[in-house]
């Protein structure tokens, strides 16, 4: 958990719940324990904030390919036997649109998380950026990249911390490199 709130039938919060790699918006009903997740995109939502009646969550969304937008996130869940006849619960909406057409254009390569045994036994994820067609009778220029820093692990499913690497890992896999 990374983030949460209290409020006076539930607890909503910001977890890697499902994935390692993706952080997730959440509720716990405090009557049923049960949890729900709000959000409803696969990427990772961050800096979420919950609005003073506590109807919805304002949070930084963001994909692989996608840098981040926010979003308005509601802090429940509507099923129809809960509505009572009323118009149901508003879904998640976008709410800012600030990433030009021109970037959006463009074809990023979408990383594949894996993951690999470490010498101690650790599963380590890594990301492999490689071309949508793969020819198994064919080798490729291989580069690996290492994430030096030792203090934040860098495999998130969502636009990356260190944008300037995705731009360069994509530029090598569209010269026929496998990073």
């Amino acid at each position: 958990i990374h983030w949460f709130e209290v409020m006076p039938d539930g607890i909503v919060f910001q977890a890697n719940r499902e994935e390692h790699h993706q952080w997730q918006l959440y509720r716990l009903d405090l009557g049923t324990k049960a949890v729900t997740r709000l959000s409803s995109r696969e990427g990772s939502y961050e800096s979420p904030s919950l609005s003073k009646d506590g109807t919805f969550i304002v949070a930084s969304y963001s994909a692989f390919n996608s840098p981040d937008e926010l979003v308005r996130v509601p802090t429940r869940t509507w099923s129809p036997s809960s509505s009572n006849g009323t118009f149901p619960h508003p879904a998640e909406e976008l709410l800012t649109s600030t990433v030009p057409d021109e970037f959006r254009r463009i074809r990023w390569v979408t990383p594949e998380i894996v993951h690999f045994t470490a010498r101690d036994g650790e599963r380590v994820p890594a990301m492999i950026y490689k071309p949508a067609a793969i020819d198994s009778s064919k080798r490729y220029p291989v580069v690996v990249f290492v994430h030096g820093a030792g203090y934040l692990q860098n495999v998130v499913r969502g636009w990356s911390y260190y944008h300037r690497e995705t731009m360069f890992h994509t530029r090598l896999v569209q010269k026929g490199y496998v990073v």
